[in-house]
């Protein structure tokens, strides 16, 4: 055994802080663009205090740069993460040949549901939306593409848990310490919840994003018969009634499955991010 490998632990414990700190660097990965702390604040879950606190320690040490603009001071990767980002092999492109893919039966969904689509893959304990296409009636639900949110909330997160054991869905409860979701949602909830998507074949989930709302989610299966992404259909609860969910729920099964059959040619895993 070399010297580096007998200090290294048999187990690494992350630290409330470091969790946080990596939330925010994938925050500002996934958006693509320089952001404010009230944005990056509102995409964690973490208060702004702790997102300056964060954003000061992450700057002295390169991982995050500053632009002083005349609306708002923004902050974007810095160096230092451009260096780990380096070491990485691309999957980018596989997302956005994804989305490519997959935009016009997000469309047909929404042109068919009236309701707003959306498209998410995982990327550690969060996952992300990809692609989403508005809803055309004046009340709507937007999820801007680059949205950060806890794996264990919503409709699209229980589906991107529909593989998971119990081990790792308590290790995704886990990972809502400090946010505003600690304590909301326990293991025996998700379990349930991905019990209930695979025998269903989607799921419905109301309130757990925004109060009155409803999503219903489906899987994206990749090759090998895992999920790689999940299609979401969300909107006001009082439009997302019964009725509702009962007639958009096998179109939303129904696009998934031909996102699948488009992505035949692709590797499952070069699309996945977690």
């Amino acid at each position: 055994m070399s010297r580096e490998e007998s200090i290294i632990p048999d187990s690494i414990v992350a630290t409330r802080a470091l969790t946080r700190g990596l939330d925010v660097l994938l925050c500002l990965a996934v958006k693509r663009e320089a952001a404010t702390a009230n944005e990056i604040a509102a995409a964690t879950g973490l208060n702004r205090t702790t997102i300056y606190r964060l954003l000061a320690t992450l700057e002295h040490r390169g991982f995050v740069a500053h632009e002083d603009r005349p609306e708002a001071r923004r902050f974007r990767l810095g160096p230092a993460a451009e260096l780990l980002a380096d070491g990485m092999p691309i999957r980018r492109g596989a997302q956005e040949s994804m989305v490519v893919l997959a935009t016009p039966h997000l469309w047909r969904l929404q042109q068919e549901g009236g309701e707003g689509v959306s498209l998410h893959v995982r990327s550690g304990y969060h996952r992300v939306c990809i692609h989403h296409c508005e809803a055309t009636h004046p009340l709507r639900y937007v999820i801007p593409a680059g949205m950060l949110r806890p794996l264990a909330t919503g409709a699209s997160g229980t589906i991107l848990m529909w593989d998971f054991d119990e081990a790792e869905v308590r290790a995704v409860v886990a990972s809502l310490a400090g946010t505003r979701w600690e304590g909301q949602l326990s293991v025996e909830t998700l379990l349930a919840r991905i019990e209930d998507s695979r025998r269903l074949g989607y799921t419905i989930v109301v309130g757990d994003t925004i109060e009155g709302v409803t999503a219903i989610g489906a899987p994206v299966f990749g090759i090998d018969g895992r999920v790689i992404a999940a299609v979401a259909v969300a909107g006001p609860a009082n439009r997302l009634d019964a009725a509702a969910v009962e007639r958009l729920a096998p179109l939303v099964v129904e696009t998934g499955l031909t996102i699948y059959r488009s992505l035949s040619g692709f590797s499952d895993e070069t699309i996945h991010s977690g």
